[in-house]
């Protein structure tokens, strides 16, 4: 299955929009289709291992002007705890976490807004400083 997603890369700067067919968590590499880049560069693939974070998103334009306002309460139907990422760049996130491993490569994360533009998040755990976890 298609999924459109925005790849955020550890360095800060470099963001990669397409879609990909092949991203698991157990992977070290994906492929993204690009959206936004050169004709020659239309399938790149992407080490896990050099992103902050890859971002399943609802629409690749979102919408610049939206805050996050993050819910109080964890949504009827997730399971999972509440938690705020804080990434080694100083980036936080609020989110709902089903299962955390620093262990592992990453986990999922799942937007507290129910307008973000973020339908889910892989959170790579080199990239993360702190996760805090709420009642």
């Amino acid at each position: 299955m298609r999924q459109g997603v925005v790849a955020h890369f550890l360095e800060g700067k470099r963001l990669v929009k397409g879609f990909t067919h092949d991203f698991f968590p157990t992977k070290e590499i994906f492929h993204i289709e690009r959206i936004d880049g050169p004709e020659q560069e239309v399938l790149e693939a992407i080490p896990v291992k050099q992103l902050k974070a890859l971002f399943f998103v609802k629409s690749f334009e979102g919408n610049p002007d939206h805050k996050e306002q993050p819910a109080e309460e964890v949504p009827e139907g997730r399971i999972g705890k509440k938690v705020e990422i804080e990434f080694i760049d100083g980036e936080k996130i609020m989110a709902i976490c089903e299962s955390y491993n620093p262990t592992k490569p990453g986990f999922f994360a799942f937007p507290l807004d129910p307008e973000s533009n973020n339908e889910k998040i892989f959170v790579v755990n080199s990239s993360v400083r702190r996760v805090t976890f709420f009642q």
